[in-house]
């Protein structure tokens, strides 16, 4: 299983996320980045032969006034 961090957004929290999709046997792999922008990024993912797109955004956007209210 590949946790890719480039991008910087896998924190510790996000990661253990991910982890717990993975313990729970929701996903066998995160293989990578499938698109980036500004906000988020969305990564491959697969649970034997079914194929998902995770979104996950990034944490930047803490400073981000309304963030409660945009997401």
């Amino acid at each position: 299983m590949l946790l890719p961090t480039s991008e910087g957004v896998l924190d510790g929290h996000t990661r253990m996320k991910l982890y717990k999709l993975i313990n729970e046997g929701k996903i066998d792999n995160l293989s990578g980045v499938i698109q980036t922008g500004k906000e988020a990024s969305v990564y491959h993912a697969r649970s034997g032969d079914v194929e998902y797109a995770i979104k996950i955004y990034k944490t930047t956007l803490a400073e981000f006034k309304d963030r409660e209210k945009y997401l």
